[in-house]
């Protein structure tokens, strides 16, 4: 028994890493650009310039992208597994259907991509820019977005629940029909931000700015609006039962439309 576990270790160990980049691919991207479908994963590509490169539906896992340029890039379908994307230049990039949970963003450039149904679960997105971004129907569950600037930008029917958007410029933003339940949302700017129908039960919006921003039909259950500024907000017909208004007391049964206390 002993000797079938030294050689099933011996094994493991010399089969190394379960997901390796292959080195002509790599060498391929570098010279042409182009690399749909390779295996890329755990690569060293820290600094890239791969403006306008096809990497749709490649292998990026755990890959080193810190401060590559990835503008224009079509990264469609590709995975993107918990890889370094640190400061990387991404803006107007192609990421529709990309798998980039875990991912680490911070201050990543995403200005005007296209992330329709991309998933960001549990990314890392403190300061990144993402104005004008089309994401709609993209999955940022337990994301981090502090800071992260998402002015105008689309995310109609996506997923936020437990994400932290805590200070977030949201100004403008379409996030009608999206899920934001138990998203911390304190001190985020939603002036005129499209909400209509939003899931925001149990969401943190203590000092939120939501002047002019249209919450019709929204659900607001539970929700903490301790200081929050709704001037100009349009509540008709938002559910704000048992949720904790602008002036830190809790509204009551048939709180629709607006608070009752």
């Amino acid at each position: 028994m002993r000797n079938a576990i030294t050689v099933l270790v011996a094994a493991c160990l010399m089969a190394g890493p379960a997901a390796a980049f292959s080195p002509d691919a790599v060498k391929r991207l570098k010279e042409t650009d182009a690399c749909p479908g390779c295996d890329l994963s755990n690569a060293d590509l820290a600094g890239i310039s791969l403006r306008d490169a096809d990497l749709a539906r490649a292998n990026l896992d755990d890959a080193n992208l810190t401060g590559a340029r990835l503008r224009d890039a079509d990264l469609g379908d590709a995975t993107l597994r918990r890889a370094t994307l640190r400061e990387a230049d991404m803006d107007e990039a192609n990421l529709n259907g990309a798998n980039l949970r875990a991912a680490k963003l911070r201050a990543a450039a995403l200005d005007e991509v296209t992330a329709r149904d991309a998933v960001f679960v549990r990314a890392r997105l403190t300061e990144a820019e993402m104005g004008e971004a089309r994401m709609r129907g993209a999955d940022f569950d337990g994301a981090v977005m502090r800071e992260a600037d998402l002015e105008a930008a689309g995310l109609a029917n996506a997923i936020l629940t437990d994400a932290t958007l805590r200070e977030a410029d949201l100004e403008n933003a379409n996030l009608r029909e999206a899920d934001l339940r138990e998203a911390d949302l304190r001190e985020a700017d939603l002036r005129e931000a499209n909400l209509a129908k939003a899931g925001l039960g149990d969401a943190n919006l203590r000092g939120a700015d939501l002047e002019d921003a249209q919450l019709i039909g929204a659900d607001l259950t539970e929700a903490d609006l301790t200081d929050a500024d709704l001037d100009g907000a349009d509540l008709t017909g938002a559910d704000l039962v048992r949720a904790i208004w602008t002036d830190g007391e809790r509204c009551g049964a048939g709180s629709v439309g607006k608070c009752r206390q």
